[in-house]
């Protein structure tokens, strides 16, 4: 009986071992299924990561190409501000010149005109007027002579040779009486 029982064992044994194993064998295979499930699932996922990632990389060079342009820009920009702010101290410096150059004339007007209202001071500045011309007309006349002088012969009458007098002879005819 000894080796039935043993026999039996065995077999239990044997049988539970296949059991196991089986068990094993099915608890593995299933695991591997749920691995490659996973794996596959992995893979879907990296994939999308990798679309992701170069989505991602595309829009950074965009964003980067973009910020080079800003940055050109940005420089183009903070050189015509430049600009306009130096234009803007001359036109300011200009306006404070005619604002200078108004202020001048309005008391020069007031002046005039307090000099018309009055007839002994518009006499004065007849006279000024009248003087301040003549000198002009000199001065025009005495540039003209200088300039006449330069082009001249210095009063010379022969010049190579040629007689540089040029005669002015006036005729006059008178009816006979």
């Amino acid at each position: 009986m000894k080796s039935g029982v043993k026999f039996i064992l065995l077999v239990v044994g044997i049988f539970f071992t296949f059991f196991m194993l089986a068990r094993d064998l099915v608890e593995t295979k299933t695991a591997l299924k749920k691995s490659q499930e996973q794996i596959a699932q992995e893979k879907i996922e990296m994939a999308q990561l990798k679309e992701e990632l170069r989505d991602t990389r595309e829009q950074f060079l965009k964003t980067d190409e973009q910020l080079r342009n800003v940055r050109v820009e940005l420089v183009l920009l903070n050189r015509k501000i430049g600009f306009a702010r130096k234009d803007n101290a001359e036109l300011r410096k200009a306006k404070r010149e005619l604002e200078q150059k108004i202020c001048l004339l309005a008391q020069e007007k007031a002046s005039i005109e307090a000099r018309l209202h009055s007839i002994v001071e518009l006499k004065k500045a007849i006279r000024e007027a009248k003087a301040e011309i003549y000198e002009k007309k000199v001065k025009a006349q005495k540039q003209l002579d200088a300039r006449e002088l330069a082009n001249g012969n210095r009063g010379f009458l022969f010049k190579d040779g040629k007689s540089l007098y040029q005669p002015k002879v006036k005729i006059e005819v008178k009816p006979a009486s």
